[in-house]
């Protein structure tokens, strides 16, 4: 059984990854902050955070933005990961 911090660690790691992910599929979409924040209705520093792996991201809006740069969601025990194009 983990420990609280491995879980932790784990946790981070995973939105750290996640973040990046959501990060290179902006730029490969050509949005800046500015944009993406003003289509979702969310402050530019969320999405910065949760970006850089320093916050969360609610399911809500990874579904939204899973449908914005048209990929899914594949979630596995370990974790996170969005970069699968629709096919």
């Amino acid at each position: 059984m983990l420990t609280r911090k491995q879980v932790k660690k784990n946790n981070h790691e995973t939105f750290t990854r996640l973040g990046r992910q959501l990060y290179e599929r902006r730029m490969m979409y050509g949005v800046t902050l500015e944009e993406l924040a003003m289509k979702t209705n969310v402050s530019p520093h969320y999405f910065d955070h949760v970006e850089s792996g320093r916050a969360y991201i609610h399911w809500g809006m990874l579904s939204y933005l899973a449908s914005f740069y048209d990929c899914k969601i594949t979630v596995s025990y370990t974790h996170l990961t969005l970069p699968t194009n629709r096919e």
